[in-house]
């Protein structure tokens, strides 16, 4: 070997050590995004006292942000198959921390509303971040999807813990929304910086090949909207714990705030357990049956913590759902991504169009039904998704 030979880099080091940054970029913009979707949860009852609100009305929030988010993701995934996925980022992540912003000004009700649209526009970064992994890494996809989401559930359950340090310390329910905003811009700058670096050395691993003949293929797809469906019914579960569970503990099971929000807490960290133990399965496992026999599993653990009336046994089994069914969602989104490769970004919009109408859904329904009869009946619409779930999963296994 020469001298020469010595002192030249390895460009294949030089790729996997720049493909590493940029991935670290990437899971942590996807943690400080999953931040926001556990936050209001046990804000809830502040937020409702300020603005004097019945319940069905103080999910109001949640349903504008979900139309933001229903928007941003039909227009992000279509432009992710034909712009680069990284513009795509950096501005649905600004208009991420613009809205956190805004949040955090203590607005009026219409203004606050407003501001929660335009945190639900940036859901664009969610879709688009799961299509660039795919591409990234079409060889494990299912594997880098699955840490993906790790991060998320990482951020979904730092979230409650965070609000809880920052309304310590100063009781207005919206300044950890102004805190974290911060955070994210700085996220957002780090991520910037890696682009220039990755894009250079990477551009041979990420290509734009959108076959758009297949968009009529993707729309046509039994397979698909079986899938649709399953992130549908998970995500109005995952959406109503998420929302709910902290004040159903603090008024129909008289838990304090500190407990609701552990328990919060507690449902996330299964999640996130789930979705790293997904990571280590082999890319030709069968998700199917695992998604179908976790759910029907975790919907009646949540069920039998929700009739039991126990606040500790809603916390043990809402963690244990949260495990059994935390890799739901990289799975479905890898098996369509699998299915259409060439349209990454227009099948995981699909899939992410599905769960957004759910988080419309469910929390005002929870929200009207508590209203109308009792929080235990309302908080049926969490665990009773998840058994349907099984049956679905029959008719995944024969298209």
């Amino acid at each position: 070997m020469t001298n020469n030979e010595r002192g030249r880099k390895s460009p294949f080091s030089d790729t996997k050590r720049t493909q590493f940054i940029l991935l670290v970029s990437i899971y942590l913009l996807m943690a400080a995004y999953a931040f926001s979707n556990t936050m209001l949860g046990p804000l809830m009852g502040k937020m409702i006292n300020d603005y004097r609100l019945d319940l069905s009305k103080g999910a109001l929030p949640v349903t504008f942000q979900s139309i933001g988010g229903l928007l941003a993701i039909i227009f992000g995934g279509i432009l992710a198959d034909i712009y680069k996925k990284p513009n795509i980022i950096i501005l649905g992540f600004l208009l991420y921390s613009f809205g956190l912003l805004a949040v955090g000004s203590a607005p009026a009700y219409p203004l606050l509303l407003m501001s929660f649209f335009v945190i639900g526009i940036s859901r664009m970064v969610d879709t688009v971040l799961n299509a660039y992994i795919s591409d990234l890494f079409p060889e494990k996809r299912s594997k880098y999807l699955s840490l993906l989401h790790t991060f998320f559930g990482i951020g979904a359950f730092s979230g409650p813990l965070f609000v809880r340090v920052i309304t310590d310390v100063d009781g207005t329910w919206n300044r950890p929304y102004r805190f974290l905003a911060f955070g994210c811009l700085a996220l957002l700058l780090f991520f910037i910086l890696c682009i220039p670096k990755s894009t250079t050395q990477m551009r041979h691993e990420v290509k734009q090949v959108t076959d758009k003949s297949s968009f009529k293929e993707i729309l046509t797809s039994k397979y698909i909207w079986l899938l649709c469906l399953i992130m549908f019914l998970y995500s109005g579960h995952q959406n109503g714990v998420s929302v709910w569970l902290p004040m159903y503990m603090e008024t129909g099971l008289n838990a304090s705030p500190a407990l609701s929000s552990t328990g919060l807490s507690i449902f996330w960290l299964g999640i996130i357990a789930g979705r790293l133990g997904a990571s280590f399965l082999p890319e030709n496992f069968q998700g199917k049956k695992l998604i179908g026999i976790g759910s029907f599993i975790g919907g009646i653990l949540l069920g039998m913590g929700i009739i039991l009336k126990n606040p500790i046994l809603l916390i043990v089994f809402s963690g244990f759902a949260g495990f059994l069914t935390g890799a739901i969602i990289p799975m479905i989104v890898a098996m369509a991504c699998d299915r259409h490769s060439k349209n990454s970004g227009t099948a995981s919009s699909m899939i992410f169009i599905s769960g957004t109408l759910a988080s419309m859904l469910f929390p005002p329904s929870i929200g009207k039904i508590a209203e109308a009869f009792s929080f235990q009946i309302a908080m049926s619409l969490t665990f009773i998704p998840l058994i349907l779930i099984l049956f679905v999963t029959l008719f995944l296994a024969d298209s």
